[in-house]
């Protein structure tokens, strides 16, 4: 049996007795646009969704819910039990993680952290990031920072000693956002199927090709949008900007996902991808049209050398030396993908 709810109409400016309905369908958070499932009471005679604040909350609460998934970003509770099986004060807990005790109370309370928070506080979850925070700390009593190192070291899992050079290189990218990762953080997943989607849109792309493909997804993005796709970091190499750490992001991608690299008649690396009709879902609109945008730009090439020929026009890459991490900033003189 359904369920149904006196509430006021403000359409038809009555009571009524109306119906509760599911919605499922995108909902915008952040950029992105999550899979959600609303429930809403509808009017029997105009059929208008009627706002009811429980309602409202309930929704609001799926989207929060929908982003945690997206993200893997703990729950209050989760981050407060874990706070405590550390043995750490919510004061301890704030100093380690570099922000103020109200900001801990906050989250343990339920509120989803700022996107800036999300990739810190999924670190402070990883022991080998534990000690890497406690090494950045604002803890000045000496006693207290023992203290707080022998509690990492207890909850210390066997495991991380035998965790996989891929695991430790996809930790490695989640990266508080700043400017130098285009202000959001590094996610595996959606990541990998960027990666399918490209490989499988993106005519030849080898591994120069690829480079300066995501370099231009990311950095037309932050020039139109404010903000970037992947969260990589990107450095300057002799032939163009690349993906700071590629060698290795791209090693682990290869070890634990659907790529492999197939060797054309010249000798060339072509990635290729074994996903049937790579989707790009869970990405906005925006971010969509962004992308078919680079590849449409990376197809007009008739080899990967023109390509990274164009790159070496960029301020990017022109007013940068070599190795040196390249600021988002820079994609303001963007001059490729218009």
């Amino acid at each position: 049996m359904s369920e149904h709810i006196h509430a006021f109409c403000d359409e038809c400016m009555q009571m009524v007795d109306a119906e509760v309905r599911a919605f499922p369908g995108k909902q915008p958070m952040r950029g992105m646009e999550l899979e959600v499932t609303e429930m809403w009471p509808v009017c029997p005679i105009c059929g208008n969704k009627i706002a009811v604040g429980t309602y409202a909350q309930a929704n609001d609460e799926a989207i929060y819910s929908a982003y945690r998934k997206y993200w893997k970003v703990p729950t209050g509770d989760e981050i407060r039990a874990f706070r405590e099986s550390l043995g750490l004060s919510q004061q301890a807990f704030a100093s380690l993680l570099g922000v103020g005790v109200a900001t801990v109370q906050r989250y343990e309370k339920g509120s989803l952290p700022t996107e800036a928070h999300v990739a810190l506080i999924k670190r402070i979850f990883d022991p080998v990031s534990q000690r890497e925070l406690l090494d950045d700390a604002s803890i000045a009593n000496v006693d207290e920072r023992k203290r707080v190192a022998l509690s990492i070291d207890n909850a210390s899992s066997p495991s991380v000693e035998a965790e996989s050079l891929s695991q430790r290189v996809f930790r490695m990218m989640e990266r508080v956002p700043s400017e130098l990762t285009g202000g959001i953080g590094f996610s595996r997943e959606r990541f990998a199927q960027l990666l399918a989607y490209l490989a499988a849109n993106v005519t030849n792309l080898f591994r120069t090709k690829l480079n300066k493909v995501l370099f231009y997804i990311d950095f037309s993005m932050y020039r139109d949008h404010g903000a970037g796709i992947t969260g990589l970091r990107y450095a300057h190499a002799d032939y163009g900007p690349v993906p700071d750490k590629y060698e290795m992001l791209l090693s682990a991608v290869l070890a634990t996902g659907p790529f492999w690299y197939e060797e054309n008649e010249n000798g060339g690396q072509i990635l290729k991808t074994s996903v049937e009709a790579p989707s790009l879902e869970g990405f906005s609109a925006d971010e969509i049209a962004q992308i078919d945008s680079v590849v449409a730009y990376a197809n007009s090439f008739e080899t990967a050398k023109a390509m990274v020929d164009a790159s070496h026009e960029e301020d990017a890459w022109k007013r940068t030396s070599s190795g040196e991490l390249i600021s988002y900033e820079w994609a303001r003189t963007l001059k490729g993908v218009r």
